[in-house]
C-alpha cells in the first residue's frame, strides 16, 4: 500500500443510515437523516452530520486553549437558551486532502446535548460502533469470585461476555451472591451497549472497596439478558475470579477498546 493510500486510511465516513436526533435545554439541534460515523486511527468515533442541518447561529468560536491537541479543522462551542457548551462541534472550512467530503460536515461530540435518539431509541454515552460486538452467552461452568479472601459470589450458572477489544467478564445471578459485605453505592454509569449500571462497595471488617460490583439494572434491548446480573472486576488486586479450578489472570483494559484502528482498513 503506498503512503497516500496509507494517510486515506486513517479516517473516514460511514452512512449511519438511521435518522438522528438531538436535544439540548428542550430544544432540538437537529433533524437529519444523513448522519455518519467519523472514524478517526486512536479514536472512537463520533457522529458527524451535514453541516447544513446545524443553525450557525448558535456556534461560538472556541479558543486555542478549550481545545489543545484536537486535530485539523475548527473547533466550536454551542451557545444556545443561556448555556454554552465548549468545545463539542468540529468543522472543516477548507476540505481536507485525505477526506475531502469533510468540508461538508460537522463532527459533533455527545456533550453538546442533553439527548440523542437514533429513530426514536434514545441513545448513551457515545455511539455504538457497528465493528464492536458484545456476545453474552449462558454458562455451567462453576465460577467463584474472591475478594480479599472472602468468598462474594459461587455459581453454576453464570453468563460470559465477550466484548471486541476486552477482556472476557463473567456475571453471576443474584441469588448466588454473598451480600452480607455488599453496601449500595452513589457511583453510577453508562455504556451505549449494554445500558445503566448501578455499584456496591465491599465491605470486610474495617476496609471499604468502592464500586467493587456492579449490575445494570437498565439494560439496552441488546443486553438484555444482563439484566439484573453481577459482576466484579478483575482488574482490582484483591479481586480474584476463578472459572474451575482455574484463576484468571488480573487484567487491565484493553487500549483497543478506545481505539477504533480495527475499523479502519480497505473497504471496496
Amino acid at each position: 500500500m503506498d503512503n497516500a493510500a496509507q494517510i486515506t486510511l486513517r479516517r473516514r465516513l460511514d452512512p449511519a443510515r438511521r435518522r438522528l436526533r438531538a436535544r439540548l435545554g428542550g430544544e432540538w439541534l437537529f433533524d437529519t437523516l444523513e448522519a455518519c460515523l467519523f472514524y478517526e486511527k486512536g479514536r472512537h468515533p463520533v457522529y458527524a452530520i451535514p453541516f447544513k442541518v446545524l443553525d450557525s447561529a448558535i456556534l461560538v468560536p472556541t479558543l486555542p486553549e478549550e481545545v489543545g491537541t484536537a486535530g485539523d479543522g475548527q473547533w466550536w462551542s454551542l451557545g444556545t437558551g443561556g448555556e454554552v457548551r465548549p468545545a463539542v462541534v468540529r468543522t472543516w472550512s477548507m476540505a481536507p486532502a485525505d477526506l475531502p467530503i469533510l468540508k461538508e460536515y460537522a463532527a459533533i461530540k455527545m456533550a453538546a446535548a442533553d439527548a440523542w435518539y437514533e429513530e426514536d431509541t434514545e441513545v448513551f454515552y457515545k455511539p455504538r460502533d457497528p465493528f464492536r460486538r458484545v456476545e453474552i452467552l449462558e454458562s455451567s461452568r462453576q465460577v467463584r469470585v474472591e475478594v480479599h479472601g472472602i468468598v462474594m459470589a459461587e455459581t453454576r450458572r453464570p453468563r460470559l461476555v465477550l466484548e471486541t477489544g476486552l477482556p472476557e467478564q463473567w456475571y453471576i445471578p443474584r441469588p448466588d451472591i454473598n451480600w452480607a459485605h455488599l453496601a449500595g453505592s452513589h457511583m453510577q454509569s453508562r455504556c451505549q451497549y449494554k445500558g445503566k449500571a448501578r455499584y456496591w462497595d465491599v465491605i470486610i471488617d474495617d476496609q471499604t472497596f468502592a464500586a467493587m460490583a456492579w449490575s445494570y439494572e437498565e439494560t439496552v434491548v441488546e443486553a438484555s439478558a444482563l439484566a439484573v446480573l453481577v459482576g466484579f472486576p478483575r482488574t482490582h488486586e484483591s479481586v480474584k475470579t476463578f472459572v474451575g479450578n482455574t484463576q484468571l489472570k488480573q487484567t487491565t483494559y484493553s487500549p483497543d477498546w478506545h481505539n477504533p484502528s480495527m475499523a479502519i482498513g480497505e473497504y471496496p
